[in-house]
């Protein structure tokens, strides 16, 4: 059991570490989903999943969504801000 924690944890804490900075991202940035935006996403979900709008709400609470899109909105923030640097040579 100890082996299974073990070879787990270095993902765990990479996806801790990203969930906290992508949390920062969106307080910093001021990132905002509208009642539109979640209602919007509320039935796309429904139709991807061929599931009733109201038992996807039921399921996913808005808050819970509305989190989930705000952090998208981040990783898409810092992908489209993205610099393309190229890697500094190696001293042999």
């Amino acid at each position: 059991m100890d082996a299974i924690k073990n070879s787990l944890r270095p993902g765990a804490l990479n996806a801790v570490k990203i969930n906290v900075m992508l949390d920062a991202v969106v307080t910093a940035e001021g990132i905002e989903v509208s009642e539109e935006e979640i209602e919007a996403e509320y039935n796309a979900m429904a139709e991807r999943y061929h599931m009733e709008v109201e038992r996807v709400k039921e399921l996913m609470k808005s808050e819970e969504l509305k989190g989930d899109m705000q952090v998208r909105k981040a990783a898409k923030l810092i992908s489209e801000s993205a610099v393309a640097v190229a890697p500094k040579a190696t001293e042999e």
